[in-house]
């Protein structure tokens, strides 16, 4: 913090064109009244804390180090999986990309770290799907801030290491198969309540957020310099359980055995 400015030190992105972006806000302890209203429709306290958690962490700069990187905001259509990535764009304007799950977990898709080679700080995909994953080899790669190869069409190959903290909406669960993959240690899951606002409600919360994004920083902000190590051992016990078949079904026949 510099002049009240947020600066992400060692965190420009790579590209000439996004060298000299600056976000539009500055960080305060204002009030978010809209905010407020919005996210305690949606998410119940602890799911809540974990996207303030992940927010806080890419403010800080300390998300391309952290053990948690990935957040899956997993749960119906229309229940504010979008609204909450909008505000995180909104939040890291000049600072994000988007990416597509689909195309990383597949074999066959050789370009699909090219949308990696700018490393932003923030990587976004509304609706994806890891549901069906056949190699999970990329995303674990990604996940752990390891050098990867990039391939891009009419360009040799290079490798970087990526740092992105990546954030995805989705309608399905996200696949974990295997026990020892590095996404059981580096996802962090998000599900929201299923309650909506009206749509007057919903139009005038959304039109007021913009002009709350510096509190919102700061207290996200806050939030993770208080509880950095509270997702130290998390594990998605709740979607391993959707998921993965052997655990579901040894926790359903526990107090039998």
């Amino acid at each position: 913090i510099l002049d009240q400015k947020l600066i992400f030190a060692d965190q420009k992105p790579k590209r000439s064109d996004h060298a000299t972006t600056q976000l539009d806000y500055v960080l305060n302890d204002g009030k978010m009244p809209a905010y407020d209203e919005l996210m305690s429709t949606l998410y119940l306290p602890e799911e809540r804390a974990k996207i303030e958690w992940s927010i806080g962490a890419m403010i800080s700069g300390e998300s391309r180090s952290t053990q948690r990187n990935l957040l899956v905001l997993y749960g119906a259509p229309g229940t504010g999986k979008s609204t909450v990535i909008n505000i995180m764009q909104g939040l890291l304007k000049g600072y994000y990309g988007i990416f597509d799950a689909r195309s990383i977990a597949e074999r066959s898709s050789q370009f699909a770290m090219s949308m990696f080679k700018d490393d932003p700080i923030l990587m976004v995909q509304h609706d994806g799907d890891l549901s069906h994953i056949e190699d999970n080899t990329r995303l674990n790669s990604i996940v752990s801030h390891e050098e990867m190869l990039i391939n891009e069409k009419f360009r040799s190959p290079y490798s970087i290491r990526i740092h992105s903290f990546l954030v995805m909406g989705t309608n399905k669960p996200a696949r974990i198969t295997d026990p020892k993959s590095g996404i059981i240690r580096r996802l962090l899951d998000a599900n929201p309540t299923g309650y909506r606002l009206s749509f007057e409600s919903y139009s005038r919360i959304t039109a007021q957020i913009p002009f709350e994004y510096g509190a919102i920083a700061k207290r996200c902000l806050d939030y993770y310099n208080e509880h950095r190590r509270d997702y130290d051992d998390y594990i998605p016990i709740a979607m391993m359980g959707i998921t993965n078949d052997t655990y579901d079904f040894v926790e359903s026949q526990y107090d039998i055995y």
